[in-house]
């Protein structure tokens, strides 16, 4: 699995979204109304962003403060290794239209960048035309910026989550198989006193078994052993989640399907353009295998998702797709 990918962080985020805020903004986090939900709009930034694209995710989310104030914060987390020149204007984009549609509310943004390239680091838009000027200045998270161990902070997972994607993108340092397995298990030490939950423990393993890539598969097997190790309690649950990621469950399993319908449809394509000796039977083969693979990897992420009881709700938004195509998912499941 490529930790950065979108549907990991959309699953993340909103698990460990109060850590996050606490993390980057801990004045804000201390004045949230204790009784109060966050309430994620999942349904709003497709209706105000329809033509989006999948190289970065969004995360909108509604806040209330002690003083009874609601306010939005917008995340925006851009996928490892893609860079984007527009990128200024997009987030202004993002917030003219938030800022249209809640016009009472106040927009907190923040974008966070996992690329590996230091002197990629957009922190404003700028317009400026015959006298007028516009400057729209946001907040701005550097992951190559920080040192592994700069990134902690005791008591706030979103911390050790950060560690583990700045460690993905260490890639020069000599011995580094076992470096990194060292700060692995230097991480795994401190979730260990930490309280999670199944669902904080799935995501996790996720973290600790695939965002960080060795050069010796072996390495990977080193880190179940000390996963089994550390969590001696939870050895039914956690065999459970490694049997799930070693399905593919999230990305690596839609990543698989898109290759997969790639290449059967290049070439069924091929073979129906060579019979009917035209150009389009390539295209149509193309773009019905690529359909088809990823409607297999999808349908079966979400089979995966349901057999460790994941909410419902939750899948829909990492699969995008209804909480109504997922329910009768389950229902085939059962009958």
């Amino acid at each position: 699995m490529t930790f950065m990918q979108d549907n990991f962080w959309k699953y993340f985020l909103p698990l460990h979204f109060v850590q996050a805020l606490a993390y980057f903004f801990p004045e804000i986090a201390a004045q949230l109304a204790p009784n109060a939900p966050i309430q994620f709009l999942t349904q709003e930034l497709p209706a105000l962003f329809p033509t989006q694209t999948q190289r970065f995710v969004d995360l909108l989310a509604q806040i209330t403060l002690q003083n009874g104030q609601q306010h939005l914060v917008l995340v925006h987390v851009e996928i490892q290794g893609y860079q984007d020149p527009l990128f200024p204007e997009r987030m202004f984009t993002y917030f003219y239209r938030i800022k249209d549609k809640f016009p009472h509310q106040n927009i907190l943004s923040l974008a966070i960048f996992t690329d590996n390239n230091p002197q990629y680091h957009p922190r404003q838009y700028t317009y400026h035309f015959h006298g007028t000027t516009l400057i729209y200045q946001y907040n701005t998270f550097k992951l190559l910026d920080w040192k592994v161990e700069e990134l902690y902070q005791a008591g706030n997972l979103f911390s050790i989550a950060l560690q583990v994607a700045r460690l993905a993108l260490e890639r020069k340092k000599q011995n580094q198989d076992e470096w990194k397995f060292q700060w692995l298990k230097e991480l795994l030490q401190r979730l260990k006193k930490e309280k999670l939950s199944l669902e904080q423990l799935r995501s996790f393993l996720y973290l600790l078994l695939y965002a960080v890539k060795f050069d010796n598969p072996q390495y990977r097997d080193k880190m179940k052993e000390e996963l089994k190790t550390a969590f001696l309690n939870e050895q039914e649950i956690l065999s459970e989640l490694i049997a799930a990621i070693e399905k593919d469950t999230f990305e690596e399993g839609v990543n698989y399907g898109k290759e997969l319908g790639r290449k059967e449809g290049i070439e069924e394509g091929i073979e129906l353009g060579r019979k009917e000796g035209i150009e389009e039977g390539i295209e149509l083969g193309r773009k019905e295998g690529i359909e088809e693979g990823i409607e297999r990897a999808t349908l079966e992420g979400i089979r995966n998702c349901l057999a460790l009881q994941m909410n419902e709700a939750t899948i829909a938004q990492i699969f995008n797709v209804t909480i109504e195509y997922v329910q009768n998912i389950k229902q085939s499941m059962t009958s």
